[in-house]
């Protein structure tokens, strides 16, 4: 089909040990080119997975194959990914693991020809895929917060403003109810309306003062969170 191929088959370990059990170690792999060991005594590492296999050109011109390592200590011979020219390959104590040159060399010798059906993913398209994977998730982390901060921002700067329209209107309302109990005490005096009246609308005044007092708290609190926020994105 032409679905898009899931990310996490490129990153997912579970995927690469199916991949290495059911398909990579039921398949020939390609190692090297004859031109990358075109003289006798190049050598070729072949990398895939936790395997490791040295390809090298012997003294008759022959393509020859081993484990990059000693059979007597396990020791890896070559460095991983590295090509170049040896003409004899030691390993610690154990003397010559293989040698293009048997004529010059002491110890026991062998050439051994074999093909390895090993492997699972190159060990460095492995990393390299992995340190990608990892430095998009950071880079999609790092994107995740910055805009988390600029939202909680964003959303206090909101909260400042409705404070202070709130407060606006808290104190039209306050200035209204002195107005209104001026003008209800003037009236009681000329006997225009009753105490009950009067003390109606000093009550009313009350609240409205408190209302603008709340309003005052609030505002100065927003800004308090505001500074919060803004301090914590830097």
């Amino acid at each position: 089909g032409d679905e898009d191929i899931p990310y996490e088959e490129f990153t997912s370990p579970d995927y690469a040990r199916d991949e290495h059990e059911y398909m990579w170690s039921r398949t020939w792999q390609w190692a090297c080119r004859e031109e990358h060991i075109p003289e006798p005594g190049d050598y070729y590492v072949y990398d895939i997975g936790d395997r490791s296999a040295v390809v090298v050109r012997g003294p008759d011109g022959s393509v020859k194959a081993f484990y990059n390592a000693c059979l007597h200590r396990g020791t890896q011979l070559k460095p991983p990914a590295s090509a170049g020219y040896s003409r004899s390959d030691r390993s610690g104590n154990f003397g010559s693991f293989f040698d293009v040159n048997p004529q010059g060399s002491r110890g026991f010798n062998f050439a051994l020809s074999t093909s390895l059906p090993l492997f699972d993913r190159f060990q460095t398209s492995a990393a390299v895929a992995q340190a990608d994977a990892q430095a998009d998730d950071a880079r999609q982390a790092v994107r995740a917060a910055r805009l988390r901060v600029e939202q909680e921002v964003r959303s206090a700067a909101i909260d400042v403003e409705n404070a202070r329209r709130t407060l606006v209107l808290a104190e039209q309302a306050a200035a209204v109810s002195r107005e209104r109990v001026e003008l209800t005490q003037e009236r009681y005096q000329a006997g225009g309306v009753d105490f009950v009246q009067l003390q109606s609308v000093i009550r009313s005044a009350a609240d409205a003062e408190r209302a603008e007092a709340e309003a005052r708290v609030q505002l100065a609190l927003a800004w308090v969170r505001l500074r919060e926020t803004v301090g914590a994105a830097q």
